[in-house]
């Protein structure tokens, strides 16, 4: 019975052993589970829960808190860099590189209108010495201005051609573009810019009817080189930078600042002022040398109007041409860009662009 024992009990030990080719091993039901898993994921659609929220969070209205904007996807929370508030003037000064590439700028902006006028300046002294009609034209007009009065002729002359006109084109200009872009047009502001122009460029043609009086008083209304010269010269180099573009330049200024000297001294700042400055005086030298030549080519009757003519072709063609391709750089020619940081009034909430485009700076 031992003997039979021990053969069955080796007998039940043999058939519990296992052979490795019948039955897979451990790590194989183990890389075996894995892939049904993956392949179980594979056939699912994939949750973006993190896009849709962000999707959301998108469409509503942005609230950002003054210290930081915190996102929170799926219980995270991520600190993002905000962007300070736009103000309505900046306290940020470009570098002298920058400065010059705006005068650069500003100065290729006004090469075609520049051109333009010195030809209408040149063809009018031309016109008015070789041409009979337009001769008796000149005269009948200088005829009705001394009849009279030369100073309140001088006055509306500059008042209509480069005041009134440019403002009302520019203000059509701006009412179709707000009708546009669906804004309610200021009319109240508007209304009180136009009175400012007016008014200024009235004094305009006063100051330059007395400056071309003086000039012919103290050199004479002979049109030779030598006269000529010294006019020119005395209103470019003494006249223009010493009074013309401090004074106007600080009234547009005025005019941008809402018509508050409060405002206006809160904001100042000198670097912006030497800057404009030193585009307005290159402006001058480049496009206005010659056309003051030919003014004073003219006899006295005939010098502001002239002016008032070429100034007037001149702020239209600015117009146009800035409005055509307005990229906000500081445009050295232009007279409602202020002596300050910013470029534009506070009308529209700051969408809409100055009323008016005007060279004071060498008026």
């Amino acid at each position: 019975q031992t003997k039979d024992g021990s053969n069955s009990n080796s007998s039940s030990s043999s058939n519990d052993v296992v052979s490795p080719s019948s039955k897979p091993s451990q790590q194989q039901q183990q890389q075996q589970q894995k892939l049904q898993y993956i392949d179980e994921q594979l056939k699912k659609p994939a949750p973006q829960p993190k896009l849709q929220y962000v999707d959301e969070q998108l469409k509503k209205p942005a609230t950002r808190s003054p210290s930081k904007t915190t996102l929170r996807i799926s219980g995270e929370s991520e600190p993002l860099p905000t962007k300070p508030a736009a103000t309505t003037h900046s306290r940020t000064q470009p570098t002298t590189r920058q400065q010059c590439r705006m005068i650069l700028s500003g100065l290729r902006k006004t090469f075609i209108p520049g051109i333009v006028i010195q030809c209408l300046s040149l063809g009018a002294v031309l016109g008015y010495y070789t041409w009979p009609l337009t001769t008796l034209s000149f005269d009948l007009v200088a005829h009705i201005k001394s009849s009279l009065n030369n100073y309140l002729f001088a006055m509306a002359s500059a008042m209509i051609l480069v005041g009134l006109i440019p403002w009302v084109v520019t203000t059509a200009q701006d009412y179709w573009s707000d009708q546009r872009r669906g804004l309610a047009t200021p009319w109240r502001q508007v209304l009180i810019d136009g009175a400012f122009i007016c008014a200024l460029f009235a004094q305009r043609g006063l100051e330059k009817e007395l400056l071309y009086q003086a000039q012919a008083w103290a050199w004479g209304t002979d049109v030779t080189v030598g006269t000529v010269a010294i006019k020119v010269c005395i209103e470019t180099f003494v006249y223009t930078p010493l009074w013309a573009t401090p004074f106007y330049q600080f009234w547009f200024a005025f005019k941008d600042s809402d018509y508050s000297f409060s405002r206006l001294y809160s904001q100042w700042q000198w670097s912006a002022v030497r800057f404009r400055y030193i585009g307005a005086l290159l402006s001058t030298f480049l496009y206005w040398l010659p056309v003051c030549a030919c003014v004073y080519c003219l006899p006295v009757a005939l010098q502001v109007l002239l002016f008032s003519v070429v100034l007037c072709t001149y702020t239209l063609l600015l117009s146009f041409l800035t409005r055509r391709d307005d990229d906000d750089t500081a445009s050295v020619a232009t007279a409602a860009t202020p002596l300050l940081p910013t470029t534009t009034t506070a009308t529209h909430n700051n969408e809409r662009q100055p009323l008016l485009r005007v060279p004071h700076a060498i008026l």
